[in-house]
């Protein structure tokens, strides 16, 4: 279990209440709960308003970029750390 799927779970959202905060479909959750990308880890953020690494703790440095708005995205959740 990844720490998106966590905290679905524990604030009792469904995977389509999920798809529906983060702007994204129900498949799109149940692959970011195996693999999350920079961008959804933002809002995820946002959705739970709270620090992204008191979020994913260090899981977070483990996310690859894979295009430049991953890696801007990135940056300013390290600089924000």
């Amino acid at each position: 279990m990844n720490a998106i799927q966590k905290l679905r779970i524990e604030h009792l959202f469904t995977l389509e209440e999920m798809a529906k905060k983060l702007g994204t479909t129900r498949q799109t959750v149940s692959n970011l709960e195996k693999k999350a990308t920079p961008k959804m880890v933002k809002k995820c953020s946002k959705i739970f308003n709270e620090n992204v690494f008191k979020l994913f703790g260090s899981d977070v440095l483990k996310i690859l970029p894979k295009t430049e708005e991953d890696k801007k995205i990135l940056i300013e959740i390290i600089q924000n750390l």
